[in-house]
């Protein structure tokens, strides 16, 4: 039903509604007769359609905010191999985005990892907070941070940190040249056996953003 149809709609129902109402009581008529017009009016404009699941769209340099961690990302491109970290293996191709990602907890967070009891999932896991739209890894993303430092990406609580995130894809993926990341606001669980009860993991909430990028070949 259009918009524009809606209030010709109601007067139809009111009118039905009337007549078949006619016989009842003044009080239980009006209340009934009411509640059918408001019904009619929910539905006319649009009531019963489904919410919209699309995300909001951001782009270079937008940050995307959730309760538990900030991300941004900065550029992105495709590449064979990246000197000293990781190569792509025959038919696939590496998708590295340069980020800066802000840890919002009181908890020291690894981006593939744990530590110190607390799972942050952005990504390496079935359902990642931080996910590529357009391509399916076949492997392991691996993360590193820009300034040459050695080991995995911890993030201490309210230090940004630029970072880049390597995953390996398929050859072909990102046809149209733009890299689409998900982000998703985390739900915290934790553990429920005694003996790890204090440990936190950060599952896949509701879709915050969808930040989309191009994508520079190497």
């Amino acid at each position: 039903m259009r918009t524009d149809e809606t209030p010709g709609a109601v007067r139809r129902v009111a009118a039905g509604s009337g007549r078949a109402l006619a016989s009842l009581g003044a009080p239980l008529w009006a209340a009934i007769l009411f509640a059918t017009i408001i019904a009619a009016v929910f539905v006319g404009f649009g009531g019963l359609r489904p919410a919209s699941a699309s995300p909001t769209e951001i782009g270079v340099d937008e940050e995307a905010r959730t309760s538990l961690y900030a991300v941004t990302v900065l550029d992105a491109e495709t590449t064979d191999a990246v000197e000293g970290r990781m190569e792509a293996d025959p038919g696939e191709t590496l998708v590295v985005a340069t980020l800066r990602v802000e840890n919002l907890s009181d908890r020291p967070i690894d981006i593939g990892g744990s530590v110190d009891r607390v799972e942050a999932r952005l990504v390496n896991t079935a359902a990642p907070l931080l996910a590529l739209v357009d391509a399916e890894p076949t492997d392991y993303a691996r993360s590193w941070r820009t300034d040459g430092s050695p080991g995995t990406v911890v993030l201490q609580p309210d230090v940004p940190a630029v970072v880049q995130i390597a995953w390996p894809v398929p050859e072909g993926s990102l046809a149209d040249g733009i890299l689409r990341l998900d982000v998703h606001e985390p739900e915290i669980t934790t553990g429920k056996v005694i003996l790890s009860s204090d440990h936190i993991s950060w599952d896949r909430g509701d879709l915050v953003a969808r930040i989309a990028v191009p994508v520079e070949p190497s």
